[in-house]
Parts: C-alpha cells; sequence; structure tokens
C-alpha cells in the first residue's frame, strides 16, 4: 500500500490529477492484499500479475460508458453477478472478479473526463505494479524462520492459556477466555501441520516428520490437560491461592521451559525434576495427580524444544514420504453422512422437510442470482437515498454476499457491516475533528486503520468494516470533501443496501441454513467415528503411530471449521438459539479434547512394544466401550438432526465399569484411553439431551461444574 500511494501520489502531483486517485490506491492495493489467497507464493505471484488486466479493464470500461448512464448501471450490476458466479473457480477467479468490481465503482465514485483516462489507467499500473513486486520479493521463502516462529508462538500460547488456568477469579467473569486461548494453541498446531505439507520436515529438523508431530501434538495435549484439570480443581476448592502455593515447584518448571528468556540449564533441570516426579509415588489425591500432569506437561515441552532446527533456505515442496514402520495413512472420512455408531438410529422424525427445486442447484449459482437481484434493487434504493452516491448501497449489496454460503451468514455479514460502519463512521468523525487541518494526523490515522483492519479483521468482519469506515473519513478529511452529509448517506446507503442483500438471502432462491449446518455437523460426527476407529485399532496393534495422528488432525480441523461456520452466522441464531448454538459448539470442543488425549493415549500404546497392547478381556473392553460411545455419538448426532432429544441416562457409567477390566496402573496410557472415552461419552450425551434441558444455567453449568466435577469422578474410579 505504500508503494502504490507513494506512486499515485507522484502521478497527482506531477500531472495535477483528481486527488481522489489517492483513496483509488489505497483501497486497491488493500484488495490485492486481501483478496489474493491462492495457497502458494508463487500462485499468489501469478494471480497478482494477472490482476492487472482486471483493473485496468474496470477502470476503461466504466470511463467509456460514463456517458451513457442506463448502460454504466446494467454493466456495474452484471459485474456483481459475473464476480460472484466466478468464485467457483477457485481463488484465482474470485480475486479478478472482486478487483473488477471494485476498479469499475471507483470510476463511479470519481467521475473521470475521457481525458484523464490515461492517468488513471497509468495508476492502475502502478498499483498492480507494486502489489507484484511485492508478491515476487516474498516468493522467497524461509522455512526455518517459519517453523521457529511457529513454535514460539505456541509456547507463548501455552504460557498465557496456563497463567489464565491459574486466575479462577478471572475464569469465574469470563468463562470464554480459556477456551479461545486453547484454541489459540489449535491454531498453532494446525499451522505447523500446515508447514509440514509445504516443506521437508527433516531439511530444517533433526527429527523425522513422525516423530516432530507427535512431539508437537504432546507439548500441545499436555498443555491442554493441565489447563483442563487446573480449571477443574481450583474451581473446586475454598482456598485456591492455598492450592496454588502447594503446587509449587511443579508449576514453577513448567513456566520455565515455556520462557524464552530461562537459561538451557534451568529448562533441563526443570525437565529432570518433572521425571523424577512423574517416576515416583501413587496419584493419591487429586494433587498429586496435577503435579503428574505438570511434569508430564514440562516434559513434553522440553522434548519438543530440545528439536534441533537446521538453518537453510529452500522453497521446495515438501517430498512426503511414508515411514516404512507405519501403515499407510487411509483417505479422509467422507465428508457427510452419519457414523458407524448411528446406523440403528432413526434417521427423522416427523414429516420430510419441504424441498423446492433450486435447492438442488449449487450454492454459487444461487447466490448468483441472489446477488444480481441484490444489485438491481439496491440500485433504486441508493438512487431514493442519494443520486450522486447510489453506489455505496451496491456496494453495500454485494459485499454481504462475499464470503458468505448461506442466508444465515449473510444475515451475519450484513448486521456486522452496519454496525461497523456506524461505529466507524462515529469514531472517524471525533479523529478527524481532533485531527482539524492537520494533514499528518489525517494519515497517521489512515495508515493506523489500514493495520487494524489487516490485523483485526480475519477476527470478524465488524472489525474490518469499522476500519475501512475510519480509513475513508481519514480520507475525506485529506481530500477536503468530509461534510456531515456525506457521512449521512453513507451511513443511510449502507443501512440500505445491507437490508436489499439480507432481503434477497431470504426470499429469492432461498434454502435454509440448517442443510450446510447439517453437513458439517456430519462432518464432525464422521470425524470422530474415523478417530475412533484408528485408535481402537492402535490400542491393540503396533505401529500405527502416524495414522492417529493424521486422523486427529483432520478432526481437529473439522472441529475448527464448524466452530468458524456457527461464528460466521450467530446473528441468525437469535432468542434461546444462540445460546443452545453456543452449548453445542463447546460440548462438540470437550469432544475433540477428548478424542485429543484419546489419540495421545493410542500413540504411547502403538509405539511401545507389545506388552502394553489391550488383548483378551481389555481389549474386549475397549471394543465394548468404543461401541458404546459411538451408539451414543448417533444420538447425539439424530438430536441435532432432527430437533428431538432422545430419552438418555446422564449418569451413565458402563464405560468407567470397564476399565475395571483393564489390568493397568491408574497412570497408564491404556487407563487414560478409558478416561478419554468417559469424558467423549459425558460431553455426547449432553449434546443428545441439550435441547430437553437447555436453559442459561443449564448452559453454565455444562460449561463448568459438570464438567469439572464429571471429569473428577472420572479420575477418581
Amino acid at each position: 500500500m505504500a508503494l502504490s500511494t507513494i506512486s499515485v501520489w507522484l502521478l497527482v502531483h506531477f500531472f495535477h490529477a483528481d486527488q481522489g486517485l489517492l483513496a483509488f490506491a489505497a483501497i486497491i492495493a488493500l484488495q490485492f492484499g486481501v483478496n489474493v489467497k491462492d495457497p502458494t507464493a508463487r500462485g499468489r505471484l501469478v494471480t497478482t500479475a494477472i490482476l492487472a488486466v482486471p483493473v485496468i479493464g474496470g477502470l476503461s470500461a466504466a470511463t467509456l460508458l460514463s456517458q451513457r448512464r442506463q448502460v454504466e448501471i446494467i454493466v456495474f450490476i452484471a459485474l456483481v453477478g459475473i464476480a460472484t458466479w466466478v468464485r467457483r473457480f477457485g481463488p484465482r477467479w474470485s480475486a479478478i472478479g472482486t478487483l473488477a468490481f471494485f476498479s469499475y465503482f471507483f470510476v463511479l465514485v470519481l467521475q473521470p473526463k475521457m481525458d484523464q483516462l490515461p492517468v488513471f489507467l497509468l495508476a492502475g499500473a502502478c498499483v498492480s505494479a507494486a502489489a507484484t513486486l511485492v508478491r515476487a520479493v516474498l516468493l522467497v521463502q524461509r522455512p526455518q524462520r517459519q517453523i521457529d516462529l511457529l513454535l514460539y508462538e505456541l509456547r507463548v500460547g501455552s504460557t498465557a492459556a496456563l497463567t489464565l488456568a491459574l486466575r479462577p477469579d478471572v475464569q469465574a467473569k469470563h468463562p470464554q477466555w480459556l477456551r479461545n486461548r486453547l484454541a489459540r494453541i489449535d491454531q498453532v498446531g494446525l499451522a505447523i501441520t500446515t508447514w509440514q505439507s509445504r516443506f521437508d520436515t527433516a531439511r530444517y529438523i533433526d527429527c523425522a516428520a513422525t516423530d516432530f508431530t507427535a512431539l508437537v501434538f504432546d507439548a500441545r495435549f499436555d498443555t491442554e490437560h493441565v489447563c483442563s484439570k487446573l480449571t477443574a480443581l481450583l474451581g473446586s476448592v475454598d482456598d485456591p491461592a492455598k492450592t496454588i502455593a502447594q503446587l509449587g515447584r511443579p508449576v514453577d518448571d513448567l513456566f520455565t521451559v515455556l520462557d524464552e528468556h530461562s537459561l538451557p540449564d534451568a529448562r533441563r533441570s526443570a525437565a529432570t525434576r518433572a521425571r523424577d516426579r512423574l517416576g515416583s509415588g501413587d496419584c493419591a489425591d487429586d494433587l498429586e495427580l496435577l503435579r503428574r500432569f505438570l511434569a508430564r506437561a514440562t516434559i513434553s515441552q522440553q522434548e519438543l524444544r530440545n528439536v534441533v532446527l537446521t538453518h537453510g533456505l529452500d522453497t521446495t515442496p515438501a517430498r512426503r514420504t511414508s515411514s516404512p514402520s507405519h501403515a499407510p495413512v487411509p483417505a479422509a472420512p467422507p465428508a457427510t453422512g452419519s457414523p458407524t455408531g448411528s446406523r440403528d438410529v432413526a434417521t427423522h422424525d416427523g414429516p420430510a422437510p419441504r424441498r423446492w427445486p433450486w435447492d438442488r442447484w449449487s450454492p454459487n449459482t444461487r447466490m448468483t442470482i441472489q446477488a444480481t437481484a441484490a444489485a438491481v434493487i439496491a440500485t433504486y434504493v441508493g438512487e431514493a437515498i442519494s443520486g450522486s452516491r447510489w453506489y455505496w448501497a451496491v456496494l453495500t449489496a454485494f459485499l454481504v454476499f462475499v464470503g458468505g454460503s448461506t442466508r444465515g451468514a449473510i444475515l451475519t455479514k450484513a448486521s456486522r457491516r452496519v454496525v461497523g460502519t456506524v461505529l466507524g463512521i462515529a469514531v472517524g468523525i471525533g479523529l478527524a475533528v481532533a485531527a482539524g487541518s492537520s494533514q499528518a494526523a489525517l494519515i497517521a490515522i489512515c495508515v493506523a486503520c489500514v493495520f487494524g483492519m489487516l490485523y483485526f479483521g480475519p477476527l470478524q468482519y465488524l472489525y474490518s468494516s469499522f476500519f475501512i469506515t475510519v480509513f475513508l473519513v481519514g480520507m475525506y478529511g485529506l481530500l477536503g470533501i468530509l461534510t456531515s452529509r456525506v457521512l449521512e448517506v453513507r451511513i443511510a446507503e449502507t443501512v440500505g443496501g445491507a437490508f436489499v442483500g439480507v432481503l434477497c438471502a431470504y426470499l429469492i432462491v432461498s434454502t435454509s441454513s440448517r442443510d450446510k449446518l447439517g453437513d458439517e455437523v456430519s462432518r464432525f460426527f464422521a470425524a470422530l467415528d474415523h478417530v475412533l476407529e484408528v485408535c481402537s485399532t492402535a490400542l491393540t496393534e503396533n505401529g500405527r503411530a502416524r495414522e492417529v495422528l493424521d486422523t486427529t488432525r483432520r478432526f481437529d480441523a473439522v472441529r475448527a471449521d464448524i466452530d468458524s461456520f456457527v461464528s460466521g452466522m450467530n446473528v441468525a441464531f437469535y432468542d434461546g438459539r444462540s445460546a443452545l448454538s453456543t452449548m453445542a459448539v463447546h460440548l462438540m470442543y470437550i469432544t475433540n479434547r477428548a478424542a485429543g488425549e484419546l489419540a495421545r493415549a493410542a500413540v504411547a500404546v502403538t509405539s511401545g512394544d507389545s506388552t502394553g497392547l489391550l488383548r483378551d478381556a481389555a481389549g474386549d473392553a475397549l471394543d465394548r466401550a468404543v461401541d458404546h460411545v459411538r451408539k451414543n455419538a448417533g444420538l447425539a448426532q439424530h438430536s441435532l438432526d432432527t430437533r428431538t432429544a432422545p430419552a438418555v441416562d446422564l449418569d451413565d457409567s458402563t464405560i468407567l465399569d470397564l476399565l475395571e477390566k483393564v489390568p493397568f496402573d491408574g497412570d497408564s496410557p491404556q487407563v487414560e484411553a478409558f478416561r478419554a472415552l468417559a469424558q467423549m461419552n459425558w460431553a455426547l450425551l449432553r449434546v443428545t439431551r441439550a435441547r430437553r434441558s437447555f436453559s442459561p444455567l443449564a448452559l453454565w453449568t455444562y460449561r463448568h461444574r459438570d464438567h469439572g466435577s464429571s471429569r473428577d469422578k472420572i479420575v477418581d474410579r
């Protein structure tokens, strides 16, 4: 953006061109940054270079048609439909359509004369060249630096989660914070997995790819396990400070290993004490058990830190080869369909939902029709609000369809855009008044808004709308056109365009968001069933570690997808449905965490000698426990699919009873596997009963008290 703005400023200065080109340069450069989403650096470079064509084409077409208003409007509306439709061909075509639309849009805003077209085209070329140059520089990747940063981020995230877990007073006020910090650890884990898929692990790390994956996996789940256990224990005692003091050295040792500034000798000493602690004595109470969990997390984090990072520079994709000691990884589970455990469950209660002909169309086709219709209606609405700035309504109607595939997501995005715009104008006016006539201050505001939009925008669309609106207010101030009338029109056009977009999403070839949500739920339970199958096999056969790790990573990704999907349409979950969806997602999160603990235990067993495998009576107990969890998973999916609540026993102890047939110590991975299955079963039963027993109090209970007490009961058994 800096290169683009500077180069266009030179054009404005030497050619005495319209100063509005500065806003054009900033916004188009921003679109180059956020819309180029190819998976590889080389693909992003190619896409960026190609985008010069739609930018110049959009500028030329809009300028040439400026004397034919009706044709100009028709082409603008057609661009909305085309830009929506071409998304089906992937991120490159999506970027091409979006940049063509924005280039055309800015000509409508600035209304240049024909003799100004060469300067506009030169400005578009400068922006495209600047973006291409930056992408070319970024083409040279630094894999070793990337993995070093990711491992650093894993330790920072673990420290943040552990610090919050030691603050029960804060968790009582903000129960969601710990889950967010644990989710941050999960996101780093997925990023490390992505890094391994792009580069040859052995070239940059003194460790085999599978061993490195296992080390990251252990560090993640051991730390998350400690945080969960700390939360449960500190929430059940009268004096948390005294309990924390009793933990003493084990907590300090874990912080020492995570600390970036601790000395290597201090970290080694902490790990040595942790090994001694792990190998001494029995778990007499919950406090001693927690010390063991802390010791295990300390050891796993130190073992990950012991990995030697080799230095090098390479852009060669990873050559992933299967280790001969591991079985080949099976294909990913099907995206939809019921898990094995749900085969005996009725598929639906009551009449089948009504089907429309367009229900069989692809989502992209339906969205193209909806977006085009919204653009047509928004044109009339925009004209009614302001004959000179009608295009803002069309812009909003187009943007609410970007990134959303369901009407619930479109409603949520439209709401966030309106709120972000209103807040942005309010804050922008205040900053503009404070800046006065100082151009330096207005430029600083614009730069800060660019950073804010790029940094906070991916978290939620409201932040993106807020910062881009404040940015535009700052640009209006720089251009000398900042008036109350302009801002009033901006708000009115945004509200009008958002309303039209939502109306079209709900009334034109509309389908329920529930179908898409049902697909996501089916993917979750299919992935869960696959994890249960693979882990069950690994607990009875050697050499299945890599298969377990890969399957668990896929399950983590599916769980993150459903969390993101529900978050992206939360406005559609009005009234009680919002809390109900929050409860269901949280229980799925607990299920995912339990699956991670099960996988960790399975890796430990399948990587050891055959004496640790579950055979005979223990193997039969495992099969029965897994089948029991599968059955309840089927009931949970049935409950979510059909909006019913089958009768289940929330105090079910089947898996705990089967644990008595496992001839291993209480702290062994074999027992941990059953413990994880029991916790998974606990969460699935509450998913099944969520609709029947839902209330705001039940939501709090499921997320806090019951989780901790049930876990303690499992540990006691």
